[in-house]
């Protein structure tokens, strides 16, 4: 009896003993892990438990990467890792690592991390990769070995100790919330720094980060860049969406091969001819009038250059055999350099500009380019409102494409189909008033199929060739004695072509009164039709109506020079003489009276005007009109 319970205390002490020298890993896809992928090492024992010691024991790397992996407790039982790769799983808390000293590589991007422990514990630590987790601060003071790191895509406010950082080569912190860096100027062995898609206003200390071959910092608010013509072996700088107004001093990096400066505010590109090596240059979204000449001096790549005002763009001659992606589309452009013999294209777009057929057949014949945009185009032309009086001849010139018998015109006029043709030009030979409307054309053909040009509208506006429906004119009362007159405003007559000619026709007598001046005088009846003729034949009628005498009103006391007027001579029945005098008192006539006077004077000429008449010693108003 007493063997047995010795040898259960034995069994108890071993166990326990057992227990105390192994962990539980509760993380079961990390326990998978540590026995399938490390089974050679012997981690763990038959339970599945951690042995320490061969934990304790191990200076190598743990790679437990895409598993699934929650909770890495355990892992500070191998006190002397040196590289940990935990990236892509569901992490939340790393703290189980704060004291493993030896760690000089972590790897635990893409996790759910709300922090890091402490790095103060690892003094060895170089190359730190922590980045696509939801880190809100990062302290690295003490880790000055570092040559990597990467915290990028994180919710970083700040980071401390940064400036210290003199052994770094890299530094990838885009996507964060960063609005300071500190002082960066110590960081001189730098070569890539990423800082894009955070609230940085500057990056002080660029200046002096002279081996910096990369900087990628777009989609910052920066309100100024540092110079950065020391930094001569820059090859990669993307400064896209950093509302910069003008381009960074270049001129020094002969090495540039990259430059992205889209979506700023930039108006003027300067000389590319000290960067030979420039392949890739994208200046989308600014407010760029021209391309610099000197693009055609290098071996282009890519050339993105959309959403600007370009008028035109240089030759690129010496990218005939390297340019890949050319995009050109929402700018201005009437027409693109030669691109004939470009092979290697495989994206292009040139849509929404002006250009016409002439310029997208080409475009089609590029056998590399299997991505091409070339349609919608803007309008062509001007708008065009014209007055055109009938029946005057007119034509409208698109004035497009006049080397291709290929297209197709075909003119809409207020929205329905006018007239189809096969050239540029709409004519009319003689304009009606129903021609007025807006007109359009749509031009297609069929090589082009993608494509349907339009034009600005034309609007025609018709009008009569003499417009008298605001004639001005103006009159003078009918007096016994001198008439009325009748003056015409010229200015009230539209559309006519001067000189003007004029009749009035009297609607009692019929008679007609001629005229090149726009003044009638002497008129004895009241009611009159004017006619107004320009000097092409363009005729126009008006009434005119008079207030005053009638003739008959002036008790005869008018004598009309016309046989077919009833009033074309006067009777005087009282016996004795008449003497006619003109208006200079002299004596024109003597008649013994009774008798009948027809206006004429002792030559037997009838001279329009004013007399008295003396008869008897009675005097009498009388007044010839023609």
């Amino acid at each position: 009896m007493k063997r047995l319970c010795l040898h259960i205390a034995l069994l108890l002490i071993v166990s326990l003993t057992s227990v105390a020298q192994t962990t539980f890993i509760p993380d079961t896809n990390f326990r998978k892990v540590l026995k399938y992928k490390y089974f050679t090492n012997g981690f763990l024992d038959m339970n599945d438990r951690l042995i320490n010691s061969k934990a304790a024991a191990y200076t190598g790397t743990i790679d437990c990467s895409f598993a699934n992996i929650v909770d890495l407790t355990a892992i500070e039982k191998f006190t002397n890792l040196t590289v940990l790769a935990c990236q892509y799983n569901a992490i939340t808390n790393l703290d189980s690592i704060a004291k493993l000293k030896n760690l000089n590589t972590i790897y635990c991007f893409n996790n759910r991390l709300s922090h890091l422990p402490s790095l103060a514990g690892m003094p060895n630590l170089f190359y730190l990769s922590c980045g696509s987790n939801e880190i809100t601060y990062l302290d690295v003071s003490t880790n000055l070995l570092l040559f990597y790191l990467d915290a990028s895509t994180n919710k970083i406010t700040s980071i401390t100790g940064l400036e210290k950082m003199t052994n770094l080569e890299t530094l990838l912190l885009f996507r964060n919330r960063l609005s300071n860096l500190g002082d960066l100027s110590k960081l001189i062995k730098l070569g890539r720094l990423e800082v894009y898609s955070n609230q940085l206003t500057e990056i002080r200390g660029l200046g002096k980060m002279t081996q910096l071959t990369s900087l990628i910092a777009g989609d910052n608010p920066f309100t100024q860049i540092e110079d950065m013509s020391g930094l001569t072996k820059m090859s990669m700088l993307l400064l896209w969406s950093s509302n910069l107004s003008a381009v960074p001093n270049v001129s020094t990096m002969t090495g540039l091969a990259q430059l992205d400066l889209n979506s700023n505010r930039i108006k003027n590109l300067p000389n590319f001819s000290s960067n030979p090596n420039l392949s890739m240059l994208k200046v989308i979204d600014n407010q760029l009038d021209s391309l610099p000449k000197s693009l055609n001096k290098l071996k282009l790549r890519y050339l993105h250059a959309s959403n600007n005002r370009l008028a035109s763009v240089p030759e690129l001659t010496s990218s005939k055999s390297t340019l890949a992606e050319l995009r050109l589309n929402n700018n201005l452009l009437k027409s693109l350099p030669d691109l004939t013999g470009f092979t290697n294209l495989d994206t292009m777009r040139v849509d929404s500009n002006y250009l016409s057929f002439e310029d997208v057949l080409p475009l089609l014949k590029i056998t590399g380019s299997p991505y091409l945009k070339y349609a919608p185009q803007y309008p062509i032309g001007e708008l065009t409102d014209t007055l055109l009086i009938q029946p005057q001849s007119f034509a409208h010139i698109l004035g497009i494409d006049k080397a291709l018998t290929t297209n197709k015109y075909t003119w809409l006029k207020d929205g329905g189909t006018y007239k189809k043709l096969t050239t540029d030009t709409l004519t009319f030979s003689s304009v009606q008033l129903g021609d007025s409307g807006t007109y359009t054309c749509e031009i297609t053909n069929n090589n082009a199929p993608a494509l349907v040009l339009t034009s600005q509208p034309l609007v025609i506006r018709t009008a009569k060739c003499l417009d008298v429906s605001t004639l001005s004119i103006s009159t003078t009362e009918v007096q016994c004695q001198v008439g009325g007159t009748v003056s015409i405003q010229e200015s009230s007559i539209k559309h006519g072509q001067k000189p003007y000619s004029y009749i009035l026709t009297g609607t009692e007598t019929g008679k007609k009164h001629f005229s090149n001046s726009p003044s009638f005088n002497n008129l004895y009846e009241l009611s009159y039709q004017l006619e107004i003729a320009d000097r092409v034949g363009c005729k126009a009628a008006s009434p005119v109506t008079l207030k005053g005498k009638t003739a008959k009103d002036c008790k005869g006391l008018v004598i009309v020079g016309d046989v077919l007027s009833p009033n074309n001579n006067l009777f005087f029945d009282e016996q004795g003489t008449a003497r006619v005098y003109d208006k200079t008192g002299q004596l024109v006539q003597t008649l013994s009276t009774p008798a009948t006077w027809d206006g004429t004077n002792q030559h037997g000429e009838f001279l329009p005007g004013y007399y008295v008449i003396d008869l008897n010693g009675k005097m009498l108003n009388v007044t010839l009109i023609k």
